[in-house]
Parts: C-alpha cells; sequence; structure tokens
C-alpha cells in the first residue's frame, strides 16, 4: 500500500517542526498556528494570530521552495527498492542436481 502526503500536508509538517524546534513551542500550539497560516496565504506569506491580537507572518513561498529542494535532493539520493526474486545466476543453476 502506498501512502500520499500532500504538498499543504508537507508544508503544515515543515511549519510545526520549525516552530517547536527554532522557537521552543508545543506541537499542539504549533500545530494550530501552522494550520492557520498555511489557510490564510496573500502573496507568498502565510499570517496566524492569537486570541490576543498578535499576528504572525510565515514566509510560506521560502519555506516552500526550500521544502522542495530538500525533498528533490532525497529522491535523488534515494536507491530503488528491488522487487521480485533476485535473478538466477548461471553458476547456482549448473550446481543443481536434476530430480530423479
Amino acid at each position: 500500500m502506498q501512502r500520499r502526503v500532500t504538498e499543504e500536508a508537507l508544508l503544515v509538517i515543515e511549519i510545526i517542526r520549525l516552530l517547536t524546534i527554532e522557537l521552543g513551542l508545543p506541537m499542539r500550539i504549533a500545530a494550530k498556528l501552522a494550520r492557520e497560516a498555511t489557510s490564510r496565504l496573500d502573496d507568498g506569506w502565510g499570517r496566524a494570530v492569537a486570541p490576543s491580537g498578535i499576528t504572525l507572518l510565515f514566509p510560506v513561498g521560502r519555506i516552500q521552495e526550500r521544502l522542495r529542494r530538500r525533498l528533490l535532493d532525497a529522491v535523488e539520493a534515494a536507491v530503488p527498492i528491488r522487487r521480485g526474486r533476485p535473478p538466477r545466476s548461471a553458476t547456482s543453476h549448473k550446481d543443481r542436481t536434476p530430480d530423479a
């Protein structure tokens, strides 16, 4: 089974990661801010407003571009997984004895 993660979901995850690692925010609060910021996009910027009125601006366009570069690097570095049985080598075929 394949699982797909949308670009929007990856963006939300990346913003959560940045808020928790760089600002030390709890995951719950970071997730709320990230979802709000990605739902209010304006010219490459996301905005989240706290109940007190404090407004946080996120450079979503730059975050998306950096995320795309990192994903491309990861895809290029990934080795394809071989599927199925390994090919039979010529030597292993010679070593077999016929069934009687």
